[in-house]
Formats: C-alpha cells, structure tokens, sequence
C-alpha cells in the first residue's frame, strides 16, 4: 500500500510540474514544487497572490468586513491597537488516527479516512474585536503524515491541499469540515502550499521535513473577524488526515507564538 502511496504522489508531481496550480482571486497556490522542495530540501512556497498577482484579501467587498476593517484601520492610526501574545503548542500524538471511531473511517489506500484534530485558545478581554494576527515559528523540522489544515476558529488558514471544491469558499474563505471531506479520494494533484489570500507561507511537502513560515499581510482577519465581532475565545487548531498507514494522522511537534492585535 505504500508503494501504491508512492506511485500516486509521482503521478501527482508529474501533473504539477507544467504549470500552477488551481487558484482563484480569493485564494491562491504556489507554483509547481521543484524536485528539490519534494524531497524536502526547499520548502515550498506560496507567496499569497491572487491569479492577477494582486495581494488582494478575503471579503473586501462584504459590507461586515469593511467595518471590521474601518475600525481597525482607525484605531491603528490613533495608535490604540492593544495585543496579547502567547505560544501555541501542538504535540505529536505518538498515535496512528482513531479508526473507526469519532467519526473516521477505516483504513483505505489514498482515501481521506481519518483525522486527528488539536486546539489552542487564546482569549482577549471582553468586548474586543480582533484586527490581525502575527505568527512566529522558532526553528524547527516540520513533518507531517498524510495532509494538515490550520484553521482559526474553523477558517482554514493553511493546507497541504487544495479542496476549496469540497469545502466551499465564502467572503474569500474555506470553513473546514469534517464531513465534507472523510471518506473522499486523495487528489495528488491538488497537492501543494496553500494559504489564505494576503500571506506569505512555507512548509515542506507530505512526509518530508522542512520549517514553516506564514505571515498574514494587514487585513487579512477582516472578514474572519467579521464572522463573529463579539467572539473573545480565538481556537488554532491542526488537522492532521490519513488514509491507512500506522504513522498517519500524526506530525512533528509544532510551536508557533502568536500575537493577536485587536480594538478594546
């Protein structure tokens, strides 16, 4: 079955290599991966641009979000952001994915089966509106088994895949959910960095070992935190998916110091 693993991800690279892949003007994808970024020399990168090269960012035009955005923007200028830092840490749980229970399937070849989901909250005082969030991740080897997303509260912020299709896009954003994806074929060719409009990421590929790097140009959380203005408690949550290995649904142990900027 692990051949079989193989032989997929080839035919996969052989697809990416003559062109980007599939990107939209709310979300985008890095260009093909370099046999070097595979092999997990050089991360890949995905530098955030639309189709056009624009840097543009999710739900500009949505009424909600332009007011998130004007009141950000204002207090910045008055210089009354206020922040909060504090460091993320997702362990490795040591564990293959929880067949068969919790809402995973079996193990099956190149099918998303299984998945393994960690949060960390971070709270701001009461009546705060979130404007933005900066990452920091200290060095460290990153590797992940079979595919990952990190959403903040249910957004999806990165991905090791592309299944905007599966997922829906909303105000230039994809909610991540369960359902829409246990129990679907692994698309190898959608297979690459992805990260939300308006950022810069890096990561290594599947299985490889690599660092990490994503920084959310200003205005990015707009539409996120237009979703819920009053909402104080923000979750980062990693989802680590598999399909039928005993070293699936599991990644290297990640740190990440956030700083969360928000209106009080």
């Amino acid at each position: 079955m692990i051949c079989t693993k193989i032989l997929a991800k080839m035919s996969g690279i052989f697809v990416l290599a003559f062109g980007l892949l599939g990107c939209s003007n709310d979300m985008s994808f890095s260009q093909a991966p370099t046999a070097e970024s595979l092999s997990g020399a050089t991360d890949g990168i995905d530098d955030g641009l639309d189709d056009n090269g624009n840097n543009g960012t999710p739900g500009q035009d949505d009424p909600a979000t332009q007011v998130v955005a004007a009141l950000c923007e204002n207090a910045e200028s008055r210089n009354q952001l206020h922040t909060v830092s504090q460091s993320l840490f997702f362990d490795n749980t040591q564990q293959t994915c929880d067949w068969n229970n919790n809402g995973n399937l079996g193990r099956r070849d190149l099918w998303h089966q299984a998945r393994t989901e960690q949060v960390v909250s971070v709270n701001l005082p009461a009546g705060s509106t979130l404007c933005h969030v900066e990452f920091d991740f200290p060095q460290q080897q990153f590797r992940f088994d079979d595919h990952f997303w990190l959403t903040f509260n249910s957004v999806i912020l990165a991905a090791s895949i592309d299944y905007r299709d599966r997922f829906g896009v909303t105000n230039g954003y994809s909610l991540f959910d369960w359902s829409n994806l246990v129990g679907t074929r692994w698309d190898t060719s959608r297979e690459g960095v992805w990260c939300l409009a308006g950022a810069n990421c890096s990561w290594p590929r599947t299985d490889t070992e690599g660092t990490i790097r994503m920084d959310f140009r200003p205005g990015t959380y707009y539409a996120v935190t237009a979703r819920d203005r009053s909402r104080t408690r923000h979750d980062f949550s990693i989802i680590t998916v598999g399909d039928n290995d005993s070293t699936d649904c599991q990644h290297r142990p990640v740190t990440a110091n956030v700083t969360l900027k928000y209106v009080k």
